[in-house]
């Protein structure tokens, strides 16, 4: 995604970067030109090699799940290849009895607010009776960028996945964002929104 204006950033979801080159170095009057070889994937698993040049590169790695010393393969826990525990909720799935909590848990959004309410979730449900359930799919998530990236809620792709193509509405919109529209910039920087809604519920 590339957003349009003076901010110019780029954001690429679902890439691995697999090569790095300095094309100019960084000066006192700039950061210089990096070009970036990546590996895009599609959120229908089709992948492609990328490549683009950009002066500033933050790269989000994400986060390793210190499993292998636990002995979780002793009891039979699947864990899937980046190490985290495969599980239903907080639930391991091949071993009912015990539980995984954030990051280490396979498909669960790497967020510390997450991991402490689906800790406190759990609890309520297995020492006082209470039947709340953590909903994974409706974390609202941000990166602090200008102009900020933001999701909540299923993705296009996954929508159509779980509930098919011919139940679900996709609208988009275009606007000033209220930082830019009060300002005197002279360049307005302009958002974007799409909202995916499932029809019987509109």
């Amino acid at each position: 995604m590339k957003p349009s204006g003076q901010c110019n950033v780029c954001l690429f979801l679902r890439c691995v970067p697999i090569k790095y080159e300095r094309l100019k170095k960084p000066t006192e009057n700039g950061p210089g030109m990096i070009r970036v070889h990546t590996i895009q994937e599609d959120e229908d698993g089709t992948k492609e090699e990328v490549t683009e040049e950009f002066n500033t590169v933050l790269m989000a790695i994400g986060r390793d799940a210190m499993t292998d010393d636990l002995g979780l393969d002793i009891v039979g826990v699947n864990r899937a290849k980046s190490g985290k525990i495969i599980g239903r909720r907080e639930q391991s799935v091949s071993c009912p009895y015990i539980y995984a909590i954030g990051d280490v848990l396979h498909g669960s959004p790497e967020l510390t607010p997450v991991a402490i309410q689906a800790g406190k979730v759990l609890m309520r449900r297995l020492f006082t009776g209470n039947s709340e359930l953590t909903e994974y799919d409706k974390i609202p998530t941000t990166v602090f960028t200008p102009l900020e990236y933001g999701s909540c809620g299923l993705s296009e792709y996954a929508a159509i996945q779980k509930y098919g193509k011919e139940n679900i509405n996709v609208y988009h919109n275009v606007f000033i964002p209220l930082e830019y529209a009060v300002t005197e910039r002279k360049e307005k920087t302009h958002c974007y929104c799409k909202l995916i809604c499932l029809k019987n519920e509109q």
